[in-house]
């Protein structure tokens, strides 16, 4: 985001200094709602897939749902491809809810959003056997963080890697959790808006 560029010199200078002269730090924006291979915002992107050992996507993916699920999360499902062997992906977010998806489509190039299936997997009907996958799969907890406790999810792409009853009743679980907030939604709900401290609305 642009909004971050008056901090970037600061955070280069603070990585030279920590991690010596021989580190550094470079900045370029990407958008993960549009193809990695083709678009030019991911450009610089593209350039790293194949040499990059870790991926860091913090926050970025649940406010961009809508929008990732309407071109099938393109960018990840071409990143996951790229990456090299041994790559690490770390997601964090404020909800678990879309951590079967990114599995979806790091495994089956597909994403299956809600009841729909699309590809060639629905891990939904794997029952609990052990399914070839190529990412190992992990759900990290967060214990603490006002809004951001949770699960999150890390990834890393190895030959021969499955998936394990564990992880996929895990998956199914988030999925029914998905299901219910939508049907909350297609409901009428609303999150209620942040009270603002000291005020009497």
């Amino acid at each position: 985001e642009t909004g971050w560029s008056d901090v970037t010199s600061y955070m280069e200078e603070a990585t030279r200094h920590v991690l010596g002269g021989e580190h550094s730090l470079d900045f370029a924006s990407c958008d993960i709602t549009r193809s990695l291979l083709s678009h030019p915002s991911n450009s610089a992107c593209l350039e790293q897939a194949n040499s990059t050992d870790m991926w860091i996507c913090s926050y970025c993916v649940a406010e961009n749902a809508v929008r990732l699920r309407n071109t099938d999360f393109v960018f990840f499902a071409e990143l996951f491809q790229e990456a090299r062997e041994g790559a690490l992906f770390i997601f964090t977010e404020t909800t678990h809810r879309l951590w079967p998806e990114i599995i979806d489509v790091a495994t089956t190039g597909a994403c299956r959003c809600g009841s729909q299936v699309r590809g060639e997997v629905d891990l939904g009907e794997m029952g609990r056997t052990s399914i070839p996958s190529g990412f190992d799969v992990a759900f990290p907890r967060i214990a603490r963080g006002r809004g951001k406790a949770g699960m999150q999810l890390a990834l890393r792409k190895r030959k021969g890697a499955t998936l394990g009853p564990d992880v996929l009743a895990t998956c199914e679980r988030f999925r029914r959790d998905n299901d219910r907030h939508e049907s909350k939604i297609r409901g009428g709900w609303a999150r209620q808006k942040r009270k603002v401290r000291g005020s009497k609305d």
